[in-house]
Parts: C-alpha cells; structure tokens; sequence
C-alpha cells in the first residue's frame, strides 16, 4: 500500500491494534467477510499514514519565513497576499486544465473516488495525478523561495 519499509513495522502494529479494539463490532455473518474487514483496517490504516507524513512533509518544507493566507478580508491584513495569491494563480494555469480542476476538488475536501469517476480514472490514479500536481507546485515554490522572489 505504498508504505515504507522503514515505517511498514509500526504501521503493521497499529492495523493489528486497531484490529484487536474493534473485532466486538465485526458483524459474523453480516455482509463482510472477515478478512475483507480487515483488509480494509489495513487500508484505512496505510492511507492514515500517507495523510500524516504528506502533513508532516509540508509543514517542514515550508518554515515560519513563508508567506502564509490571511482570511480577512478587510482590516490591517487585507490584501497582503494579494501578490502572492496573483502568483499562485499564475502556477495554477500553467498546469493542464485537468490538474487545475483535481487540486480545486481536492481543496474542497472532494474525495479521490468522486474525482476519478467525474475524470474517467480510478481512485488511485486521481490521487497520483494530485500528488503529481501538487509537487509541481512545491517545485516551484522551493525555486521562487530559494530565489527570494516571492512576494510578501
């Protein structure tokens, strides 16, 4: 499930954990086999994993120097992103028109299955086509950073 083998011990101890503090809730005879319930454990598990450590890598790429979003709208703050944001525009539209559409699903919490069916793909290629997508961008904002051109 794309885990790696450095992490693949505590992953494997925590499905088995979980396994063990639900196994009252798995319904004998019900619409699930057992091992079909614990393979997807397993599954939840693994994505749990790929969520944190995607969290994890994101909030170490970018160091308290980054410029971060205000959500107000009016005040002291209002418009101190507004080049910033005119540049995050300008990245988004060099990404294909369907790359463009994933990260904006994505953004609104759309899940990977809903995507790849509106895209005609499956749940894995929509979340390797945003992962790919979102890449790019970490690409370009590592290299406008270490330029030190990015508006503030």
């Amino acid at each position: 499930m794309g885990v790696p083998e450095s992490d693949v011990d505590d992953v494997y101890v925590d499905v088995f954990m979980k396994i063990h503090g639900n196994v009252g809730t798995f319904k004998c005879g019900g619409p699930a086999k057992l091992t079909t319930w614990i393979y997807r454990i397993a599954q939840n598990v693994a994505v749990d994993y790929h969520r944190s450590s995607k969290l994890n890598k994101m909030s170490t790429e970018f160091n308290e120097e980054s410029p971060k979003h205000s959500k107000a709208r009016d005040g002291a703050c209002a418009g101190r992103n507004a080049e910033l944001l005119k540049w995050l525009d300008g990245e988004l539209a060099k990404l294909s028109e369907r790359d463009q559409a994933l990260l904006k699903w994505r953004a609104l919490e759309i899940p990977y299955a809903q995507i790849g069916e509106w895209q005609g793909m499956t749940e894995v290629a929509a979340r390797v086509r945003h992962q790919r997508a979102m890449e790019k961008l970490f690409t370009a904002a590592k290299s406008v950073l270490s330029e030190g051109a990015v508006p503030q």
